[in-house]
């Protein structure tokens, strides 16, 4: 899998600035981390969309073990969308918030990894458009007044990684619990949603 410069994804809380090392969040997500979720949580086939692309990290992931999804993404950053478009991906270059207000509903899974301090709004576009929403983030997105009222009135199944993974590529994990956030078709609007612990990860 590639690590590009373009490549974007959950903010490292280890020891890092609010952005990433290049000023864009330069934190890819991990395969072992989407295939984990896949192999434990079943999600229809059709048009996924990973709105805050990167390089494809989550793309590549995807389909070493799916054949039976088609891809359209978006990304901030021109000098993403050859890398993305190698991967047999649509690509829409621009901000996120911004695209997926113009969006038509239809997609099938919204799948992505946003910055962390972006994350609301890219999720609330999401849950608009697709039928299934899975964003990995941290445990601690849960918190907040901010959030709370949301998250009373929208839960999530959180699937909590019990080992914290890496992002930084040297095998240092990282400071904080991470869990993939998934609404489910039919499951936008709803006050509880199931907690579940991921199987350790074996080597």
């Amino acid at each position: 899998m590639r690590n590009g410069g373009c490549q974007r994804g959950t903010v490292s809380s280890t020891g890092r600035s609010p952005r990433g090392g290049d000023g864009h969040d330069n934190f890819p997500t991990p395969e072992s981390v989407t295939q984990r979720l896949l192999s434990h949580v079943p999600l229809p086939g059709g048009f996924w969309l990973e709105p805050t692309a990167g390089e494809g990290a989550i793309i590549e992931a995807v389909n070493e073990v799916r054949s039976d999804v088609r891809w359209g993404a978006f990304e901030l950053r021109p000098e993403c969308k050859v890398p993305l478009e190698r991967l047999g991906v649509m690509v829409k270059i621009g901000d996120a918030r911004a695209l997926l207000a113009e969006e038509e509903e239809g997609w099938d899974v919204a799948i992505l990894n946003p910055p962390f301090s972006l994350a609301m709004p890219i999720i609330l576009g999401c849950l608009r458009v697709a039928k299934h929403v899975v964003a990995l983030e941290r445990l601690n997105f849960l918190e907040t007044r901010k959030r709370a009222a949301f998250f009373r009135a929208h839960a999530p199944d959180v699937y909590v990684f019990p080992d914290r993974p890496s992002f930084t590529g040297d095998g240092h994990t990282d400071s904080t619990a991470y869990a993939w956030f998934v609404w489910p078709e039919g499951g936008h609007n709803r006050s509880s949603g199931r907690v579940e612990v991921l199987p350790v990860e074996t080597t």
